[in-house]
C-alpha cells in the first residue's frame, strides 16, 4: 500500500518486492527485517476480574449485628512484565445491644484495604503506534553481564516492550478505617422529652507505595557505518 501511494504520488517505491517479502515473514528478532506487532506483544484484549460477597445479619436477645465483606480483584490486560493487578476489600460492621430499656449502645465499624501493583512503564500508547518495520524486540543476549539487549531506532529512541520488562514495578497500598460508638441514655421517666446521646469516633487512614526502579540496554541501527550501536 505505501508502495502503491508512492506510485500514485509521481514517488519512487519504497519496498522492493524481495524487501515485501522478508517483512511478511512477520519476523519480531529479524536485525534486516523485523516486522514487530508490538500492541499483540505486550497487550491482550481480554483481562480477568472477580468478585466475592457475603453478609450476615441477626438478633440474639437485646443485642442485634449486621456485617458484610466485599472482595474485588481487578486483573490487567498486560501480557508481559511484572504483575499487575488491583485488590479491595471492604469489610463493615454494625452491633446494637439496650442494657436496658433507656440505656443503649451502637457501634458501627469499616475497613477498607486497597492494593494496586503495576509496572513502572505502565500503559503506553507507544505498543498502538510504533511502526511494525522500526526496530526488532530483542538483539540478543550480553553472556558475560546476563543482560538482553534490546532494539531501538533513532526515530524511536524508547522500547515499550524493553521498558515493561526491565523497569521494575510498584506497589501502592491504601488503608482506612473507622469506629463509632454510640452511648444514649433516656431521662423520659424522670424528664419526658429529655435523652442524652455521646459519640466516640476514630478514624484511620494511610497510603504507602514501594517498589524497584530498573533500566534496560538498547541499541538502534547505524546507517551510515552500518553497525548496532548502544543507545
Amino acid at each position: 500500500m505505501m508502495n502503491q501511494a508512492r506510485v500514485n504520488a509521481g514517488l519512487p517505491e519504497l519496498y522492493s518486492e524481495e524487501q515485501i517479502r522478508e517483512y511478511a515473514k512477520s519476523d519480531p528478532l529479524s536485525r534486516e527485517f523485523p516486522s514487530v506487532d508490538l500492541r499483540s506483544e505486550t497487550i491482550r484484549d481480554w483481562r480477568t476480574s472477580q468478585k466475592a460477597y457475603v453478609s450476615m445479619s441477626g438478633k440474639e436477645g437485646r443485642t442485634s449485628y449486621y456485617a458484610n465483606v466485599n472482595w474485588l480483584r481487578d486483573g490487567d490486560n498486560l501480557r508481559i512484565g511484572p504483575v499487575s493487578d488491583f485488590n479491595a476489600l471492604n469489610v463493615r460492621g454494625n452491633v446494637k445491644t439496650n442494657f436496658t430499656r433507656e440505656l443503649s449502645l451502637e457501634v458501627h465499624s469499616f475497613l477498607n484495604l486497597r492494593f494496586r501493583r503495576s509496572p513502572n512503564a505502565g500503559f503506553n500508547m507507544a505498543a498502538s503506534v510504533t511502526p511494525p518495520v522500526e526496530y526488532p524486540l530483542t538483539l540478543g543476549t550480553d553472556e558475560e553481564q546476563g543482560q538482553t539487549i534490546y532494539g531501538v531506532s533513532k526515530t524511536v529512541p524508547n522500547s515499550y516492550y524493553a521498558a515493561l520488562m526491565e523497569s521494575g514495578s510498584r506497589t501502592s497500598k491504601y488503608r482506612s478505617g473507622s469506629v463509632n460508638a454510640v452511648l444514649e441514655y433516656n431521662f423520659g421517666k424522670f424528664v419526658p422529652g429529655l435523652s442524652a446521646r455521646t459519640d466516640v469516633r476514630f478514624l484511620l487512614s494511610g497510603t504507602t507505595t514501594d517498589g524497584s526502579v530498573g533500566d534496560y540496554r538498547a541499541s538502534y541501527y547505524d546507517e551510515v557505518s552500518g553497525n548496532w550501536l548502544p543507545s
